[in-house]
């Protein structure tokens, strides 16, 4: 994604719980991808990359913005092993170190997100997926309820580790899928431990082909939540909901989920600003992906979801987001990123209302077969009903990665 913002979008029972799937459709994506080196039946593809970019507010502030400009040298590999014909194990990591010109006491160590090991094992008409998802990302823009400057802003970043199991049975035309996970988050930064927690996660959903184009179904999940520290509430968090996916045309494919969604939080918290409190609302999430011609492609999208925050219990999040890839001439490719979030707060005596929006793009040439280069801007402005949590921030960057 073009934009430094990590648009959060998903409840976070069941978004976290279909770890597995994601997983597997990942794997199914790298058996596409044209891999370098073979070593038996493993298939590795390897590039490195480093990216420079200067920014104007690194730190999330309405007042005393940090500007800086950091650099950025990664390294990536993908394999696909087949251990036999319907058996494979897919692993992905992209690790890299982010050093500041002006902040060194920002550098950190980083691994992307999407970072997987996964394992597919198909017994009759069961496929069993046991996967481990994993990042560690410094970004306070990553979360649209961080801002102000304060409790070391700039560094603030979240690592996570999801590992569980899903399992498809597929009966001819109903598909019924469950899963669990067990997830682990943690603050990189020392102003926000608050956040570091456990998570159990299950999901259940089931769903039919009614023809060739369409599938419909209904999915539920629960998490419970409890946190290392008595500063946010433990939680517990249901949704239940049908869900549909229609090939409209060739060219155009769109995705419907909504429901029901039960927060409940225990008083658990010694912070005297908490409210324990049950939270009942609902969730939806509109898809739309439409390949215009040969040039374009375009990806439509609008939620609503209530997710666990970071210095409140929940928040509650609308976002519009609309991405947009032209092939504006040969070997280059242009990348727009259109975003709007609104959100509150809940859980809390002073609950905040925010809302924030965001402009971006990224030109990419391939110079060779193995190199490629990129150019990018983005642009974020925060609002908030409460002092000094606004900010704008303007960023530029310069990459180049390397394919072996």
């Amino acid at each position: 994604m073009v934009l430094v913002g990590n648009l959060a979008q998903a409840k976070e029972a069941l978004r976290n719980s279909v770890a597995g799937e994601i997983s597997a459709r990942a794997r199914r994506s790298k058996e596409e991808v044209p891999y370098n080196i073979k070593a038996g039946p493993v298939s590795l593809l390897f590039d490195t990359s480093v990216n420079i970019s200067a920014s104007d507010n690194i730190n999330a502030a309405e007042h005393g913005r940090q500007t800086d400009v950091t650099f950025r040298p990664g390294f990536e590999v993908k394999s696909l092993w087949p251990i036999t014909p319907l058996n494979q194990i897919n692993f992905e990591i992209g690790v890299g170190y982010t050093a500041y010109l002006k902040h060194p006491e920002n550098n950190s160590f980083f691994i992307k997100p999407g970072s997987t090991i996964a394992f597919d094992v198909f017994v009759g008409d069961f496929r069993i997926n046991f996967h481990d998802q994993f990042s560690y990302y410094q970004d306070p823009f990553q979360r649209a309820d961080v801002a102000g400057g304060t409790n070391g802003a700039a560094g603030f970043g979240i690592g996570q580790n999801i590992i569980g199991v899903t399992a498809d049975w597929d009966l001819n035309k109903i598909m019924v899928s469950g899963g669990f996970n067990h997830a682990s988050y943690w603050s990189l930064s020392t102003g926000n431990q608050n956040i570091d927690r456990k998570s159990e996660q299950f999901f259940l959903r089931g769903s039919t082909l009614g023809n060739d184009l369409v599938t419909v179904g209904l999915e539920g999940s629960a998490s419970f939540t409890t946190y290392d520290q008595q500063i946010n509430n433990d939680n517990q968090q249901y949704s239940f909901g049908p869900f549909a996916e229609w090939q409209i045309t060739q060219f155009i494919r769109s995705t419907l989920k909504g429901g029901y969604v039960l927060s409940k939080s225990d008083s658990t918290s010694t912070n005297v600003n908490a409210i324990a409190q049950t939270l009942g609302s609902y969730y939806v999430d509109i898809g739309l992906d439409h390949t215009v011609n040969e040039s374009l492609r375009q990806t439509l999208n609008f939620s609503r979801s209530v997710q666990l925050g970071i210095s409140s219990d929940t928040i509650t999040l609308f976002t519009i987001h609309h991405n947009a890839r032209w092939k504006v001439i040969r070997n280059m490719e242009l990348t727009t990123d259109l975003f709007y979030e609104d959100g509150s707060q809940s859980g809390i005596v002073n609950p905040e209302a925010f809302y924030r929006f965001g402009v971006g793009f990224t030109a990419g040439y391939k110079l060779t077969q193995h190199l490629d280069t990129n150019v990018s801007y983005n642009y974020i402005y925060r609002h908030s009903n409460q002092a000094n949590r606004g900010y704008f921030q303007n960023s530029v960057a310069l990459g180049l990665t390397y394919r072996f």
